[in-house]
């Protein structure tokens, strides 16, 4: 990396977003964002309809000891239209079918209930809800409402719909300390959210003091009770700019009484969060509320899914970030040297791994005569990524390709002109082909199986492809290597190794010293 006196201007230079690979299970991750059945609701889930009062005719709308004093207060609602939230009234509200009082409840929605928000009328917000299995549409009055950063569209239920009543995901009010001693690499934990580059970043930062310095100093009381600002550095073309101040308060993204995005897994109880720093989700939150401001169509998480962890660290730090592809360094001496120095340094050290399984961590086909199957663990395939190529039987087998829908074709090949043909199962990495007769490889051992896999690339080390890491050091020829899940970590991968998987490594400044 070159000295620091000498750095990039620019954040990104040659940096290819990090598809947003997010935590799924102790087998496999998933390309995009991880989807979580709930069997039990949580407090933010559908309640019983014990749990809800339906006010009567000329009864205040707003409950005298809902949260209206805390930020994000709005007197009309024309200020809510268009924008994402939930209910925020103590006792909940009931979803009504016409923006009125007296028109009948289509569905009783409780507190931290999410809600997207339409157009206004009078004092209603016409606005989609998720009481059940399906979104349900219908009105709200404002004073119930507020507004929050969005939660992320992605989030599926087992039939692959937006349904957060189904996946249990709300809001829930969190009380709790920020900081808890000092930022550590133990407190962050990428949850159902693809932004693996902005926890790797967060991470990467406890791992120096000049790091540690920033998180703390870029939280801070937000002037309300339960709120807190977090500064982050705009950049303009590739330079430092404008601080930017976002205050957040402390309803969080839960499901089954757990953390949902980041810190997910974790519970939301009394005697948990006294352990448990917030400094992880007050950050995402108010990342996300920032960048869902920026970003065309998204309200707030969906904002985020995807990036960079080098641009992340810049926009916390206000310093420029270097990224140089691995392929550039001139051997394993000088991979080794560089990021040993980076760290000694204090900067925040990341990697991504590759988009797509190195040819000799893909998993060979079985087979025999003119059909043939490979069936790599705990991969998920990108659409439109693989190729099948014979390399050695004399003729060659035709090249195979998929179509974007499961399957697998060629060229006409063969004395019969036929193609090869096949399928493939993108969720589960199974690969099938069968070859015209006289156009069929030799071997099984003679076909090449390439593809972009949102899964793991490599089951020793452990990787996962189109993911972010933490680089913490090095040691001999190993560099230690850290998944920003929390777990299932490479560990110390050796430096030919690392080059093979890792694509591109960045170097953040924590300090100018």
């Amino acid at each position: 990396m070159r000295a620091k006196a000498q750095r990039a201007t620019a954040t990104n230079s040659g940096d290819a977003a990090i598809g947003g690979t997010s935590q799924s299970s102790s087998s496999s991750a998933a390309g995009m964002s991880f989807a979580q059945g709930a069997a039990a609701m949580s407090p933010a889930g559908t309640p019983s309809e014990s749990l809800m009062l339906r006010r009567e005719p000329g009864a205040s709308p707003h409950s005298a000891d809902s949260p209206e004093a805390e930020t994000g207060a709005h007197s009309s609602a024309k200020e809510l239209a268009g924008k994402s939230g939930m209910v925020s009234s103590d006792s909940g509200t009931q979803l009504l079918s016409a923006p009125d009082m007296e028109s009948n409840s289509l569905a009783s929605l409780a507190q931290g209930s999410p809600l997207a928000f339409g157009r206004a009328k009078g004092d209603y917000l016409e606005v989609t809800a998720w009481p059940g299995r399906e979104p349900t549409k219908g009105w709200v009055h404002f004073l119930d409402a507020k507004v929050q950063p969005g939660l992320d569209r992605a989030d599926k239920d087992k039939d692959g719909d937006t349904d957060h009543a189904e996946l249990g995901v709300g809001y829930s009010k969190i009380r709790g300390k920020a900081f808890i001693g000092e930022p550590s690499i133990d407190d962050i934990k990428q949850g159902s959210l693809g932004d693996c580059y902005l926890i790797t970043a967060l991470g990467a930062l406890t791992t120096s003091p000049g790091g540690r310095k920033t998180l703390r100093e870029m939280v801070s009381p937000g002037g309300e009770a339960n709120t807190y600002k977090v500064t982050f550095t705009e950049f303009v073309r590739g330079m430092p700019g404008p601080k930017r101040a976002v205050v957040v308060d402390t309803w969080i993204p839960s499901s089954s009484g757990m953390f949902h995005y980041a810190l997910k897994g974790k519970a939301i109880s009394e005697e948990s969060l006294k352990t448990t720093p917030l400094w992880p989700v007050i950050i995402e939150k108010a990342y996300a509320s920032w960048k869902g401001e920026l970003v065309p169509g998204k309200q707030g998480y969906d904002a985020i899914e995807g990036g960079h962890a080098s641009q992340a660290a810049s926009e916390m730090t206000g310093l420029p970030s270097d990224t140089v592809r691995v392929t550039r360094f001139r051997d394993d001496a000088d991979l080794l040297a560089a990021i040993k120095g980076a760290v000694d340094s204090g900067d925040a050290v990341t990697a991504s791994s590759l988009h797509k399984a190195p040819r000799e961590f893909a998993s060979s086909f079985t087979g025999s005569g003119n059909r043939y199957r490979s069936d790599p663990e705990g991969a998920k395939v990108v659409k439109g990524s693989v190729r099948i190529a014979d390399e050695a039987s004399e003729p060659i087998a035709p090249k195979v390709w998929d179509d974007n829908k499961g399957k697998l074709t060629s060229r006409p090949a063969g004395p019969e002109r036929n193609e090869a043909t096949g399928t493939v199962d993108y969720k589960d990495a199974e690969f099938v082909v069968e070859y015209p007769k006289g156009a069929a490889p030799a071997s099984a051992d003679d076909l090449a199986l390439e593809y972009k896999a949102y899964g793991k690339i490599s089951a020793s080390p452990l990787v996962y492809g189109r993911h972010a890491y933490i680089v913490r050091g090095v040691e001999g020829d190993r560099i230690d290597v850290f998944n920003p899940w929390g777990k299932l970590h490479p560990g110390l991968v050796d430096v030919a190794t690392f080059r093979k998987l890792f694509r591109q490594l960045s170097t953040s400044p924590t300090d100018l010293e």
